[in-house]
């Protein structure tokens, strides 16, 4: 997957905002995965919100 800097955007979250993102995200794959989707975007979107 390539990114362009101009396509990239910065968001400051508290924890509170972090962890409902966290916990929407995850519901959201486990939605897509139960629809046999491909939820590789998402998990790795995941990661970059767990680190």
């Amino acid at each position: 997957m390539r990114t362009r800097n101009r396509d990239m955007k910065v968001i400051s979250l508290n924890a509170k905002e972090l962890r409902l993102l966290r916990t929407a995200m995850i519901h959201f794959r486990n939605k897509v995965i139960s629809e046999g989707k491909p939820a590789d975007d998402i998990n790795g979107l995941l990661l970059s919100l767990m680190s």
